[in-house]
């Protein structure tokens, strides 16, 4: 993936048929990290605590369901990826991207979560069993983590560290 240019509000993107197909099922999967992870307290006793962490989860949930309504529209949306001789190009302004990154960002807390949140202390030493679901885990991490940089490169407008120039 790569920006092929920016202005007027606007990024237009390159992506190979596997880079559009991957951050299309990263969508897909949205949202990931569950509703319990956001609480108000951890441990100490608020005033009216059940009734707002009520309040809380509801508008929460009201938030995930706006933005699973989003994804499945832009998915959908007939022209948003353009076929092109590399792949796809699409254009997205700096408000889809911001919420792009936000969506994406809950794909990869929500695998780190379900993973048990490896890496938290330093001290606590974690193996983590290589099945098949794992694995794919932390593959949804390693590739959210990758859009995220491109999306951030975009709107900072320095480039993102890759394996070549790291």
């Amino acid at each position: 993936m790569k920006l092929l240019r920016s202005g007027g509000g606007l990024f237009r993107f390159e992506l190979d048929g596997s880079e559009k197909e991957l951050l299309c099922g990263l969508l897909r999967l949205y949202p990931v990290t569950p509703a319990a992870h956001h609480q108000l307290s951890q441990g100490r006793a608020l005033p009216r605590c059940e009734e707002a962490q009520r309040m809380l989860d509801e508008s929460l949930q009201s938030h995930r369901e706006e933005n699973r309504r989003q994804v499945l529209a832009l998915l959908n949306q007939p022209g948003r990826f353009e076929k092109c001789p590399a792949g796809h190009q699409a254009d997205f302004n700096r408000g889809e991207i911001e919420w792009l990154l936000q969506v994406i960002n809950d794909v990869r807390i929500g695998s780190w979560l379900a993973l048990g949140s490896p890496g938290l202390r330093q001290e606590r030493k974690m193996r983590l069993n290589l099945d098949q679901e794992t694995v794919g885990r932390l593959l949804t991490m390693e590739a959210s983590a990758f859009f995220e940089m491109q999306f951030l490169s975009a709107l900072t407008g320095e480039p993102a560290a890759s394996p070549d120039n790291s």
